[in-house]
């Protein structure tokens, strides 16, 4: 079990944390170096995290999520639906969520979707 002493609630069980954290890290195909790069942490630093052999206090582990969320928009949202048991994503059918884009929004939604099909359709990339 993975604990976390934080200096306003005392002690924090992180076990489902990193549960969900791992599940959508690999639901979105992120390697561990990628999140040491993008948070300035080292590989392995990162990787003990993820094995449950270190525990960051609350407010690092916040930042983590932070930067995974500013390269990967969505990746918190993710995180916590997992963390409270959603699975669903998206609420709306497809056909609307395109609808309710400005021509800026959809046109940055074609880029990635033609990276994504360039990288071919059984990989993914968020």
């Amino acid at each position: 079990m993975v604990v976390c002493v934080d200096n306003v609630g005392g002690e924090i069980e992180l076990d489902p944390f990193i549960r969900a954290f791992v599940k959508i890290l690999k639901a979105r195909g992120i390697q561990g170096k990628e999140v040491a790069e993008w948070t300035g942490r080292t590989p392995g630093n990162i990787s003990r995290i993820r094995n449950g052999e270190d525990s960051p206090r609350l407010r690092d582990f916040m930042l983590i999520l932070m930067a995974i969320e500013k390269r990967c928009p969505g990746f918190f949202d993710d995180f916590c639906r997992q963390l409270s048991g959603q699975s669903r994503r998206l609420t709306i059918s497809p056909e609307e969520f395109v609808n309710s884009l400005d021509s800026s929004e959809f046109a940055a939604l074609m880029i990635a979707a033609g990276r994504r099909l360039a990288k071919g359709a059984a990989s993914y990339e968020c």
